[in-house]
């Protein structure tokens, strides 16, 4: 049993989600320039973020069986809402990975990432657990979101091989989607003009290297940075990494990735205390999503992996994004709370008290 406070743990998320809001505001002040008001961009992120954290807080006290039991359903609703988004969903570049409510787009995919867990978690047999996998991921492919269907898919084979499942098994399963993956992405124009930038080099990789190169040790200034006025592209989403090694520097991106990696370590650490499989098997494949994601964006960044479109967890600005990961991290939260007997709300009894 884990006897320390995992105070980190609790707190990570949010301290990521704060940076990273300071860099949405900063990557959207070219937008706004020379006006008094703060960019509606800004407002409504910031009303998502504190929302997300809410969110966040409430579900780390609610007990993780809730996601295991319903795990069937919110697999269900994540297909319907899949099938629904690439016959009738919102098209934005070229990709139907949106359902439009008029006051909010929903991108669907970031919530069956999570459905997909909850359904790997409790789904004891290989099979169906390997069919839930590739439905999943293929109706993500289709829309199409090539990279999103290839994080799903080893994520799902992942958690597959962490429940024991022999690793020829998968390899085979693994090489064959690996396959179909490729070949639908070598025919859609925008996944393939993606990767000839990335096999080229061309300017548009080069720059926001040498704009993270510019930040230097200590970084240019949160708000001074240059790169993201033209050659930094969505520097607010897709490369808000660049954004953090221009204005803070080697020290910031160290702060960043740290932050990351120590989630990471002591999370999977303390849910392996956790009394039930289920909940080592839940937590763990969240984790390694948020893990998964947050490298991909990174090397992304730094001109070591084709330009996918992912955000960085807790951090890039996104609505349906910033709430699936703050959801994951809650839940996270959870099952380390079953793990250390309820040290959260034994804390908050003892302050109540206090």
């Amino acid at each position: 049993m884990v006897k320390r406070k995992p105070y980190f743990v609790f707190l990570a998320p949010i301290i990521l989600g704060l940076i990273g809001l300071v860099m949405v505001y900063s990557s959207l002040s070219p937008l706004y320039m020379g006006r008094t008001v703060l960019p509606p961009a800004f407002l409504k992120q910031f009303g998502v973020f504190v929302f997300s954290v809410l969110l966040y807080l409430l579900i780390i006290k609610i007990r993780p069986a809730l996601w295991i039991k319903g795990a069937y359903v919110f697999l269900g609703l994540s297909i319907i809402a899949l099938i629904f988004t690439v016959f009738r969903g919102a098209e934005i570049n070229q990709a139907k990975r949106w359902i439009n409510l008029g006051f909010i787009t929903i991108q669907p995919s970031m919530f069956a990432q999570l459905s997909l867990i909850f359904y790997l978690a409790r789904e004891k047999r290989f099979l169906q657990g390997l069919i839930g996998t590739i439905v999943v991921s293929l109706l993500i492919l289709i829309q199409p979101d090539i990279s999103g269907a290839f994080i799903t898919l080893t994520l799902g084979l992942g958690i597959l091989f962490i429940r024991g499942v022999q690793i020829k098994r998968l390899a085979l399963v693994f090489l064959i989607a690996g396959i179909v993956i490729f070949a639908s992405g070598k025919f859609h124009g925008k996944s393939k003009r993606r990767l000839e930038i990335f096999v080229e080099s061309t300017k548009e990789v080069k720059s926001t290297v040498l704009t993270m190169v510019h930040g230097g040790i200590t970084g240019v200034g949160v708000g001074e940075g240059l790169g993201k006025f033209s050659v930094v592209p969505l520097p607010y989403s897709d490369y808000i990494f660049v954004t953090i090694g221009e204005e803070m520097g080697f020290f910031g991106t160290t702060l960043v990735l740290l932050l990351f990696l120590f989630y990471f370590l002591r999370g999977t650490k303390i849910v392996e205390y956790a009394d039930k499989p289920e909940y080592r098997i839940l937590g763990t494949g969240i984790l390694l999503l948020i893990g998964r994601e947050a490298l991909i964006h990174i090397r992304t960044c730094g001109g070591l992996f084709p330009d996918s479109g992912e955000p960085l967890p807790l951090m890039s600005q996104g609505g349906s994004a910033l709430i699936a990961y703050f959801l994951g991290a809650g839940i996270v939260g959870s099952i380390i709370n079953e793990s250390i007997v309820n040290w959260w709300r034994h804390r908050g009894t003892h302050t109540a008290r206090v």
